[in-house]
């Protein structure tokens, strides 16, 4: 999948900088539907950075305009 390349490819750049975590938002467990809830997610990919949702696919280079409009130790 180009999402999963594209996050492999800025937690090798940023490395322990950056945390990742990826949800199969079809799972039905707790957690998951917790999250979900929390920053109600309906589209799916959405990005959570720094509390903000983020819907629909990005590109890298929108990832990286995000991660450092929100963190300028991203901006590179």
């Amino acid at each position: 999948c180009i999402r999963d390349s594209i996050l492999t490819y800025l937690k090798k750049v940023y490395g322990e900088e950056l945390l990742i975590f990826t949800l199969d938002g079809s799972l039905d467990e707790a957690s998951i539907e917790t999250i979900k809830s929390f920053y109600n997610i309906s589209v799916y990919p959405t990005l959570i950075i720094n509390g903000k949702k983020y819907e629909g696919f990005k590109n890298k280079d929108e990832i990286l305009t995000i991660l450092c409009n929100n963190n300028k130790n991203f901006c590179k």
